[in-house]
C-alpha cells in the first residue's frame, strides 16, 4: 500500500476536508514516508480535529506495516476503522468501543429469515447483566430491536441493560434544522447527555448518533466522522464561495440541505438539487416544461401552487415543508431552487463543455450546473452525497473541488 494513498484515506475520513488544485481558506499537511499531501478546509480544525491529526500523523507508520500483507480495499478500511475507533474514545472514552464496534461488524455477517441483521442500541451509564456479544444469548437476540420505535439499552461495557420501546407520543418533532437523519427521530429524539445511539441498518449502514446528532457512519466498509457543527458551517462556506446570492439567506440554506441530504441518501433515492439563487442555472434547463414560472407542464401547473413557494432559506419548519421536498428531489432530473421557492423539478440541465468527460448522466448536470454559476449537490442511489464547489485560495484564484460524504 502506498503511503500517499493511506493519507488520503486519512482526508478522506472527515466530509469538511477536501483538496483543490488553488488551495482553500485553511491548509493542513500529513507526512508518511517522505509522501506529503496537503488538504483544505473552510473552518480552522475544532480540538477533536486537532486530536484526530495528532494521532494520524503518530499512528500512520506502525500502521502502514500492519497493513502492508493487506489488499488496498481492506487496508483502506483497516485504517479507517482504526482512526474511527480514536475519534470515538476521544468523544466518549468511557465506552468500550472496540468492543462494540467489533460487535457490530460480526452482527453485519450475520442474517435472520434471509435478511441482515439490523439493530437498535443505546449506550448509557449504569448496572449490566449478560454482554450483548455473548454468542450464548445472539440467535435470541438477532431479531430484536430491528423496529424504529425499539431498542436494546446497553451499558458502557457492553452489558445487556434492557428492551425497550419509544411511545409515539414521546416522539418530538423538530422545528428547524437538525444534525440526524429523520428516519432516526424516535430514538435521536429520547437521547440524553452523555447517551449514544447506534444502528445497523437492514441496508448494512452503521450510524452512531449522540444528543447533538451524528458522530459517525460506516457505508462499505468506509467511515465518515462528523464534526456537525463546523462541518454544517463548511456547507454554507461552500456556497458562499460558489456563488453571488444577491441577498439570500445562504446561511439556511446551508443548513437546511445538511439536513436534506442525509435523509435522501438513507432513503437510497439519487437526486440533484442545484441551489441557483441568480437563476443562472435556469436558463440552461432543457425541458422548459419542468420550469413552475412560464410554460409548466400540466403536473407541473397542477403541483406549483402547493410546492413552489417551499423556501430552503425557511427558519420555520412549516413553511420549509421538508417532506414534501425530499419527495420532489427523488424524481428523476434536478431539483432547482432559491432560498424562497422551488425554480424547477425533474428538469435536464444542459451540457456545460467543462462537463463533457464526465460518465454518467448526473454526474454530467451537477457539474455543469456548478459552471451554470449553481451549488450542486448530488445524491447518488447507493447514498453517497457530492457537493461540487469552487474552492477560493488566499491567493483570489478559484478552483472546483468536491466535498464527499456517507
Amino acid at each position: 500500500m502506498k503511503a500517499a494513498f493511506a493519507l488520503k484515506a486519512v482526508i478522506n475520513l472527515v466530509p469538511q476536508w477536501f483538496t483543490a488544485s488553488s488551495g482553500g481558506p485553511f491548509g493542513y499537511t500529513l507526512s508518511l514516508n517522505g509522501e506529503t499531501l496537503q488538504f483544505f478546509s473552510h473552518r480552522k480544525l475544532t480540538p477533536d480535529l486537532n486530536k484526530l491529526i495528532e494521532s494520524v500523523q503518530a499512528e500512520v507508520p506502525q500502521l502502514m506495516t500492519v497493513a502492508k500483507s493487506l489488499s488496498e480495499v481492506t487496508a483502506v478500511s483497516f485504517i479507517q476503522e482504526f482512526f474511527a475507533k480514536v475519534w470515538l474514545k476521544n468523544q466518549a472514552p468511557t465506552i468500550d468501543w472496540d468492543r462494540l464496534i467489533n460487535y457490530l461488524n460480526k452482527l453485519g455477517e450475520r442474517t435472520f429469515e434471509n435478511e441482515q441483521v439490523s439493530c437498535n442500541l443505546v449506550v448509557s451509564s449504569g448496572e449490566g447483566g449478560t454482554p450483548l456479544d455473548d454468542p450464548r444469548i445472539q440467535r435470541l437476540f438477532d431479531p430484536l430491536a430491528s423496529s424504529l420505535h425499539t431498542f436494546l439499552r446497553v451499558n458502557q461495557g457492553m452489558n445487556f441493560v434492557g428492551y425497550e420501546e419509544i411511545p409515539w407520543q414521546s416522539v418530538r418533532d423538530t422545528d428547524t434544522y437538525k444534525f440526524s437523519p429523520e428516519f432516526l427521530q424516535p430514538i435521536w429524539s429520547m437521547l440524553r447527555d452523555g447517551e449514544y445511539s447506534v444502528h445497523q441498518t437492514n441496508r448494512g449502514d452503521l450510524i452512531i448518533l449522540n444528543s447533538a446528532g451524528l458522530v459517525a457512519a460506516k457505508r462499505k466498509g468506509r467511515w465518515k466522522l462528523y464534526d456537525v457543527f463546523t462541518f454544517k458551517n463548511s456547507i454554507v462556506d461552500a456556497i458562499n464561495q460558489t456563488i453571488s446570492s444577491g441577498g439570500e439567506n445562504n446561511y439556511r440554506v446551508g443548513c437546511n440541505l445538511f439536513d436534506v441530504m442525509f435523509d435522501l441518501s438513507f432513503r437510497r433515492h439519487g437526486a440533484l438539487l442545484v441551489y441557483d439563487p441568480s437563476r443562472s442555472v435556469l436558463s440552461h434547463v432543457t425541458n422548459p416544461g419542468s420550469i413552475f414560472s412560464g410554460n409548466a407542464d400540466l403536473a407541473r401547473t397542477a403541483l406549483a401552487p402547493h410546492v413552489s413557494s417551499i423556501g430552503m432559506g425557511n427558519t420555520d419548519y412549516g413553511h420549509r415543508k421538508k417532506r414534501l421536498f425530499l419527495e420532489l428531489a427523488s424524481l428523476d432530473g434536478a431539483l432547482l431552487f432559491t432560498s424562497r421557492e422551488i425554480l424547477a423539478v425533474g428538469a435536464m440541465i444542459g451540457t456545460h463543455a467543462k462537463a463533457q468527460q464526465d460518465i454518467g448522466a448526473r454526474s454530467t448536470a451537477a457539474r455543469s450546473a456548478l459552471y451554470w454559476g449553481g451549488f450542486p449537490v448530488k445524491i447518488s442511489a447507493d447514498g453517497e452525497i457530492l457537493i461540487h464547489f469552487m474552492s477560493l485560495a488566499s491567493t483570489g484564484v478559484k478552483s472546483e473541488a468536491t466535498l464527499e460524504f456517507m
